[in-house]
C-alpha cells in the first residue's frame, strides 16, 4: 500500500499531516475540558470505566469506516463511503453531519462561556464574543488553512492538562498551590473561595 503524501496534494485538498492536526485539536478541545468534571460529578471508577468503552467503540467505529473505505473505489471519501453503505442516503447523512457539527460547536460554546463568566463577564456577552471571534474561520472553502490555529490550540491543551497534573499533585502551601491559604472548599466553577 502507497504511503499517504505529507504535502498538500494538488487540487485544493488538505494535507495528511494538516488533517492530523486539525482532528487532534478537535478530538482532544472539549474532552480535555470535559473530563475533570465528568469524573467529578461521576466518581473514578465509572468515569474511568466510560473512558474505556467510549475508546472501545471509537476504535470500533474506525475499523469499519477503515473496512469500507478499502471496499469503495478510490477516492474513498466519506460520501463515498456512506452512499455505498446506504445508496441515496446523501441528504439523511449530510443532516446527520450537520446535527454533529452543531452539537461540537454548542459544546465549545459552553466551555467558552463557563470558562469566562468564571472571570466575572456575563455569560449571554461571552457566548456571543466567542461566535463572533470563530465564525470567520467557518467561512474557508478548506480545512487546511485552520492548521495553524489548530497547532495553538493543541499547545493550550497540553498547557492546561500540564497545569492540571502540577496543580493537583502539588501539597498545599507550595507555590503552585492554586488556592493558597484555603482549604478544599472551592467555588461553583471549580475556582477559590
Amino acid at each position: 500500500q502507497d504511503a499517504l503524501p505529507l504535502a498538500s496534494p494538488s487540487g485544493g485538498k488538505a494535507s495528511v499531516t494538516s488533517c492530523i492536526i486539525n482532528l487532534a485539536s478537535t478530538c482532544m478541545g472539549t474532552g480535555i475540558l470535559a473530563l475533570p468534571s465528568a469524573y467529578h460529578l461521576g466518581g473514578f471508577a465509572s468515569g474511568t470505566l466510560l473512558c474505556i468503552a467510549s475508546a472501545g467503540l471509537c476504535s470500533l467505529s474506525l475499523k469499519l469506516l477503515l473496512s469500507s473505505g478499502e471496499k469503495v473505489k478510490a477516492p474513498a471519501t466519506f460520501a463515498t463511503v456512506c452512499e455505498a453503505a446506504l445508496p441515496n442516503s446523501g441528504l439523511l447523512i449530510d443532516f446527520a453531519v450537520i446535527i454533529n457539527c452543531v452539537g461540537c460547536a454548542a459544546s465549545y460554546l459552553i466551555v467558552a462561556a463557563d470558562c469566562f463568566s468564571a472571570l466575572g463577564f456575563p455569560r449571554k456577552t461571552c457566548v456571543l464574543v466567542a461566535i463572533l471571534a470563530v465564525s470567520p474561520a467557518s467561512l474557508f472553502r478548506n480545512l487546511d488553512t485552520l492548521k495553524a490555529s489548530s497547532s495553538v490550540a493543541i499547545c493550550c491543551l497540553i498547557g492546561i492538562v500540564l497545569m492540571v497534573v502540577v496543580m493537583g499533585v502539588v501539597p498545599t502551601g507550595s507555590a503552585f498551590d492554586p488556592c493558597p491559604g484555603v482549604s478544599a472548599k472551592v467555588g461553583p466553577h471549580g475556582h477559590c473561595e
